[in-house]
């Protein structure tokens, strides 16, 4: 449960993560898409360029608000869901605050305790929360059978009662058996068929049980490989869309340079940052996904709670 109710929180986190550097970046899109619009219009009020070139600048910072206002509802949706998981130390609900912002992560760098683990999930399914609540279901129902088992064997009973007291306080003295009532008791089922088909069943508890043990642990080691598949391949694409950025940003800086010298327009800068635009938000969408899955790995692993400091 622990691990579960920190796997949620740690989704959460990185959802607002990613929904906060989004929204900056549709920030900053805005702001220089605003910039361009007003030297395009001080341009126009001087007869440089003509009307065209101003109403194009307009219509991109009307697109780029709607993306920014979308980015802020995506960021106002993640900031009350990671709320559901601040409380004070006296118990009561927090909520996090507008100028919040998460702390820098290094991205594209896969966790070592994570690699590590990997090698070991194995052994972690051998203390995972998870397999070791079935595996006492199983002991429980062993014991169950041992009981029951017991109820088919014969009943023995022998007892004996003094006839008077021992002279003196010493049981020693006159020791006799005669001074002793003897007698036994002996019982037996004659059927059995109840207490057998108690036992019979009680075998059949345990096989579901050991299934449903064997199963859970596959289920475990599916999930982790599942996710070191999914750590892997949103490394590759980390990296693939990491250096999209870079080549997207020279571009950008080279039109801006031939716009200047006067060989390109202002609809090819607005196409080369709305593809700058579009790979950095696709690249902050995937960290946040990495990190999330990172989390899921340690969880796939029964691991999380004992992250806890």
């Amino acid at each position: 449960m622990i691990n579960q109710l920190i796997f949620d929180a740690s989704k959460a986190y990185w959802q607002w993560y990613a929904a906060w550097h989004i929204y900056q970046t549709y920030v900053e899109s805005v702001m220089l898409a605003e910039e361009r619009f007003e030297g395009l219009k001080m341009s126009f009020e001087q007869g440089d360029i003509p009307a065209i070139d101003t109403l194009e600048a307009y219509i991109l910072v009307q697109n780029r608000e709607v993306s920014k206002s979308e980015a802020q509802v995506g960021l106002i949706q993640a900031r009350y869901e990671l709320s559901n998981y601040l409380w004070s130390e006296d118990l009561q609900p927090l909520l996090l605050q507008e100028n919040s912002k998460p702390v820098d992560q290094i991205v594209g760098q896969t966790d070592e305790a994570a690699i590590s683990g990997w090698s070991e999930a194995e052994q972690m399914n051998a203390v995972h929360p998870l397999i070791r609540l079935y595996a006492n279901k199983v002991e429980m129902l062993d014991f169950d059978r041992r009981m029951k088992a017991e109820k088919i064997k014969p009943k023995l009973n022998i007892n004996y009662n003094v006839l008077n007291e021992p002279i003196g306080g010493d049981p020693s003295t006159n020791f006799s058996t005669n001074n002793y009532k003897w007698g036994f008791e002996f019982s037996m089922p004659l059927l059995l068929r109840q207490e057998r088909g108690a036992l019979q069943l009680a075998k059949l508890k345990i096989l579901d049980a050991n299934l449903a043990l064997q199963q859970k642990s596959t289920e475990i080691f599916n999930k982790i490989s599942a996710y070191q598949a999914e750590i892997t391949l949103l490394e590759e694409q980390m990296k693939i869309y990491g250096k999209a950025v870079e080549n997207y940003q020279a571009l950008l800086q080279g039109e801006r340079r031939k716009f200047e010298e006067g060989e390109s327009s202002v609809f090819l800068i607005n196409s080369r940052e709305s593809s700058l635009i579009s790979a950095d938000v696709k690249l902050i969408s995937l960290q946040g996904k990495y990190q999330k899955a990172k989390a899921g790995l340690v969880m796939a692993m029964g691991g999380l709670a004992a992250t806890i400091p």
